[in-house]
């Protein structure tokens, strides 16, 4: 057993250090978003270590736990215990809806609950896009129906000008309104090669034109974490915190929804809907 948990070790060592190796291939790249399980996997061994008295490995799970540590503080730990308040303040609704999703009436719900200028949502169906068009909330309204490359977006504010660009498949939605420039974005998980490449293209076209934005919101499904070297390599000036986005009913709970900008914002989570995704709320002011 002792042998067993000290290779456990030694691979969480190793699976981390891998992480680090993006450059060469899309699996490190994928293996670093995962840093609070790893922190969990990294205490727990360090318990056992302790106990055993088993000091080298000790002394290692407790530095690699203060690394870990660190990383996640410095995306904002407390978002991994923050809970869901509608109420709060927020300007901006923004959500992975799932393209798939019957079930929307509770999305819509908390919609209207948060009581927001805009609403933007990606994977966004004809059936919830109709349920927000026809609360008479928001006036000025914008639907691409592109089954999981889908989004919308729904403003009280008029829509100045809006565009669309495209890396390949993968849209770039941007609204002009009299407040901000808005992006909506959802590029797919980078499985494979040929798709992380992709994601990279399309991360270097989205960090080109939010450059030479001035005023801009970002609101997006990224299928990547701050804890990617490929992520902070393009965005981490305009990164304000983390927030556990997806998989939230499991162990496998990873943020990888964000709102980017290059101004102050405020960010946190919604509850738990009807999608895999929570939503995100904002507040711009």
């Amino acid at each position: 057993m002792a042998s067993f948990v000290r290779f456990c070790s030694y691979a969480l060592i190793g699976t981390i250090a891998f992480g680090y190796l993006w450059r060469f291939h899309f699996l490190p790249d994928l293996f670093s978003h995962f840093q609070l399980q790893y922190l969990v996997a990294a205490v727990s061994l360090l318990l056992w270590h302790t106990v055993r008295w088993s000091w080298r490995d000790t002394i290692l799970m407790g530095a690699l736990s203060v690394i870990l540590v660190t990383r996640l503080i410095g995306s904002d730990l407390d978002a991994v215990f923050e809970t869901a308040d509608l109420q709060k303040e927020a300007d901006v609704f923004f959500m992975n809806s799932e393209y798939l999703n019957t079930d929307t009436e509770p999305i819509a719900e908390a919609i209207a609950k948060s009581n927001t200028d805009i609403v933007a949502l990606v994977e966004l169906n004809s059936r919830l896009s109709e349920q927000i068009r026809t609360s008479g909330r928001y006036p000025y309204a914008y639907y691409y129906p592109d089954l999981v490359f889908s989004f919308g977006f729904f403003s009280r504010e008029p829509i100045l000008e809006q565009q669309t660009y495209f890396v390949g498949r993968y849209p770039i939605g941007v609204f002009r309104t009299t407040e901000r420039t808005y992006y909506v974005v959802h590029p797919l998980p980078p499985f494979g090669t040929a798709a992380w490449e992709r994601q990279r293209e399309f991360f270097s076209t989205l960090s080109a034109l939010i450059g030479r934005t001035p005023n801009f919101l970002v609101l997006g499904d990224f299928n990547s974490t701050i804890y990617s070297s490929l992520f902070r390599a393009y965005f981490e000036p305009y990164f304000h915190r983390s927030v556990y986005s997806w998989g939230t009913d499991g162990p496998l709970a990873i943020p990888i929804d964000h709102a980017l900008s290059d101004t102050a914002i405020a960010l946190r989570s919604g509850p738990k809907l009807s999608s895999d995704h929570v939503p995100l709320l904002v507040d711009t002011n």
